[in-house]
């Protein structure tokens, strides 16, 4: 796979999307088009960031497609986002973000809910650069809620 950026067509991206079955939603402050797919019986949906703006990809530099485990009652995402850099062809991005929105699609089945305040879910908080701290549990509703478990 090459490093070079590549533009994929934003029709190509939005009918790959469809025949995923994910569907376009609006999210508040943001500009790009977000596609979004529910999981059955969850509150839960996977979010894929486009970089589609006014019809148009981004041009490149440190954009990427981003897909996430989405929150649908707090709007809001529930875990980091997991970047596909728009690098190979056409074809193989398409797959990978694919593949990443089936991974993603599979972390709902293991999303613990919050004890204490039951509208939140446990998520890894992990340690950035040098910081002296371990990685541990918390509430996706921090600060409201701080509950933590190691």
């Amino acid at each position: 796979m090459s490093n070079t950026f590549t533009a994929v067509p934003a029709d190509t991206f939005i009918a790959e999307m469809s025949d995923m079955g994910f569907v376009e939603r609006s999210i508040e402050r943001t500009k790009e088009a977000v596609f979004f797919r529910d999981i059955p019986a969850t509150n839960f949906s996977v979010a894929i960031f486009s970089t589609i703006e006014n019809g148009e990809m981004r041009d490149s530099g440190a954009d990427a497609v981003k897909v996430t485990l989405w929150n649908n009652k707090k709007s809001r995402p529930i875990a980091s986002e997991s970047r596909i850099n728009r690098v190979g062809n056409v074809a193989d991005i398409l797959t990978r973000v694919r593949d990443r929105a089936r991974k993603v699609w599979g972390l709902a089945k293991h999303v613990h809910h919050c004890e204490r305040c039951s509208d939140g879910v446990m998520v890894l908080r992990k340690p950035k650069g040098n910081a002296k701290w371990k990685a541990f549990k918390g509430c996706s509703n921090f600060p409201t809620c701080k509950n933590a478990e190691r």
